[in-house]
């Protein structure tokens, strides 16, 4: 194999050699790696990198704002297992800001307790 046919990203994102040179890939997994890298936490970038995934999938049947369950029925047409992908991982999500969402609620509660 000559050196021009053993073509990689920087290593940084998987420690896997990709079949990319320059390009939208190359770039897509270079930013994919500044964000592993950033001082974001663990929790934050897999948020990032999993609504991106999820807006990305379900982008191409989504016509209205209010149209997600049907772009997820038009995208569960198209692929059923992607489809599956994106559901179990919106609903993660979800539960995941839901949850932040009530911790701010409680320390706002507390803190208007402790205020009285």
């Amino acid at each position: 194999m000559s050196k021009r046919d053993e073509r990689s990203v920087s290593p940084s994102v998987t420690h896997a050699p990709f079949d990319v040179v320059d390009g939208p890939q190359s770039r897509a997994l270079e930013a994919v790696s500044r964000l592993l890298r950033s001082r974001l936490t663990q929790d934050d970038v897999i948020e990032v990198l999993g609504a991106a995934f999820v807006a990305e999938a379900v982008r191409p049947h989504w016509s209205r704002p209010e149209d997600a369950a049907e772009a997820l029925e038009r995208l569960r047409t198209d692929d059923a297992a992607l489809a599956d992908a994106v559901e179990g991982l919106a609903s993660l999500l979800l539960g995941r800001s839901e949850a932040r969402q009530d911790r701010r609620a409680a320390i706002a509660a507390v803190e208007d307790l402790l205020r009285q």
